[in-house]
Order: structure tokens, then C-alpha cells, then sequence
């Protein structure tokens, strides 16, 4: 109905809603298209090229999700207009991660670092991300500049656990990152129910905290 209204953006969006829709209920090959022949008249490429990359990763469909997201990260040229470009580069970040393709996600980054030049694109935070989860010293301190960002504040308390921090001093450091709405706030109860726990509280208390905050996750996942 937006088309023949003379609402083409809207149109546009309804069409972006019904790929994603298709690539959450499995029509892998129907959505793949969709999003192609929107990615080729839409006004914002970039925008259209994250969804798609989303709705793959959200499937476990890591090949796709990459392939999308690296097109995101480049569609559109301006890293100032539609979807933040770190937004798209941080997909590929996850999704390279989750596979453990490192060779491949330093290649990535490379790209990104060269593409994006002079922008805030938070590769440092990153690569210290990546270098953590490949088992790798963690330093917590490079994501400093960048912990109220997303998930960067959770990510940089569970580096100072992994790197020997008192559980009890952690408690008192991660503030605002509670009051943070949906999966980084999450996130945050959970790490905090289990440093409580390290801390010395009983079990039934971490627990009381945990488990709404485990099942929360469980449920947006």
C-alpha cells in the first residue's frame, strides 16, 4: 500500500522488515534475494546491507552475515550518514570471532582501518577484544576511552576478572553499565551476580540476580 501512496521509503522499510522476517523463519534463499534486489535500488545501501547481515548472524548463518556486513561497512561511502559504519565493522568483529577465522578477521580489520581512516572506528577496543577471546593476555586498559560504548564497559570488566582483579573491587566499578536497557544491562547483572558470588555472598543471593538475568538473555537471543 506505501507505493502507490507515494511513500517509497516506507515501502522501502516494509520490504527491509519482510528480508528479514524471511531470514529469520529460515527462507534462507528467498531472503538472500530480497535483500539483493533492495540493495541494488535502495536509497541507503549501506542501512539495507546491516540488516541483512544481522538477520544472517541472528540465524547462525556466519558465511552470509560476513559477506552483508562487509558490504555495510563500505556501502554509501560517508561513515557520518544512515547506519554507523563501527556498527557494521563490529558485526564482522562478532561474527569473525564466533567462527574463530582470525586470520581472516585481522584481514578485516585491516580493510576497515584503511577504508575508515581518520574516523572513529574503535579498532584498538577491538582488537583487544579479539586478542582476549583468542586466549591471549587480556588489556583491559585499551578499552578504556570506549567503555560507555555498547557492550565495550562488559566486555572491559570481564577482561580485569580474566586478568586477576579482585571480584570485590570490580562490584564497585560497574556502575552505569547496570542501568543499561536490554542485553548490555543484562549482561552486567549477570557479571555481577557472579562476582557477588566470588566475593563471598551465598549462592541463593547470586542466584536470585542471576537466573532473571540469564533468562532475559536467553529470550532476545
Amino acid at each position: 500500500a506505501a507505493g502507490p501512496a507515494g511513500a517509497p521509503f516506507l515501502a522501502e522499510w516494509a520490504r527491509r522488515v519482510e528480508a528479514t522476517r524471511l531470514a529469520d523463519a529460515g527462507e534462507t534463499a528467498r531472503a538472500e534475494e530480497l535483500f539483493e534486489a533492495l540493495a541494488r535500488t535502495a536509497a541507503a545501501t549501506s542501512d539495507v546491507a546491516f540488516d541483512a547481515g544481522r538477520a544472517f548472524h541472528l540465524r547462525g548463518d556466519l558465511e552470509r552475515a560476513v559477506r552483508w556486513y562487509e558490504r555495510a561497512t563500505v556501502a554509501g561511502g560517508d561513515p557520518g550518514r544512515g547506519r554507523l559504519k563501527w556498527e557494521t565493522a563490529e558485526g564482522v568483529v562478532l561474527a569473525l570471532t564466533e567462527a574463530r577465522e582470525w586470520d581472516r578477521l585481522e584481514e578485516s580489520l585491516e580493510r576497515i582501518s584503511a577504508a575508515y581512516e581518520g574516523h572513529s572506528i574503535p579498532l584498538a577496543a577491538w582488537r583487544a577484544v579479539v586478542s582476549w577471546r583468542r586466549g591471549e593476555r587480556p588489556h583491559p586498559d585499551r578499552l578504556e576511552e570506549v567503555r560507555r560504548i555498547g557492550a565495550f564497559g562488559y566486555w572491559q570488566a570481564e577482561m580485569k576478572l580474566a586478568a586477576g582483579a579482585e571480584p570485590a573491587r570490580l562490584l564497585g566499578e560497574l556502575g552505569d553499565g547496570l542501568d543499561e536497557p536490554g542485553a548490555v544491562g543484562d549482561l552486567h547483572r549477570l557479571l555481577r551476580a557472579e562476582l557477588r558470588l566470588r566475593a563471598g555472598a551465598a549462592a541463593s543471593e547470586a542466584w536470585e540476580e542471576a537466573e532473571p538475568a540469564w533468562r532475559a538473555l536467553r529470550a532476545a537471543r
